[in-house]
């Protein structure tokens, strides 16, 4: 069964993000599925998973402890604030490095 769905291309990942993104329109093209773009995501991205995937755990720590904090007391959050910063974080710890994933000037100009 699972793998009748896999196949079936009414489920195609590509085709729907294409269309979410408005790939079709001129101008949104490089948002279109690629095959080639998957290919090298799923070669190139994987292979860094095991350098990346210790630093994020550290900086995910990091983060929750400074947006959230450590309280085992229960408190009210602003979710829609608080996600972007640790989004913007996460992200940035991956693709700008360690130090300025922590700018807090990048951070709000990135969420």
């Amino acid at each position: 069964m699972i793998d009748e769905i896999k196949n079936d291309k009414r489920f195609d990942f590509g085709a729907a993000a294409s269309d979410n993104n408005h790939a079709y329109v001129p101008g949104f093209t490089a948002l279109q599925h690629d095959e080639l773009m998957r290919k090298i995501i799923s070669r190139h991205l994987t292979k860094a998973l095991a350098k990346i995937t210790s630093p994020l755990s550290e900086e995910a720590a990091m983060v929750m402890r400074n947006v959230i904090g450590d309280s085992t007391e229960w408190h009210t959050l602003n979710l829609n604030e608080h996600i972007s910063i640790i989004v913007s974080r996460m992200s940035s710890r991956v693709f700008m490095g360690e130090e300025l994933c922590r700018d807090e000037g990048w951070n709000n100009a990135c969420a």
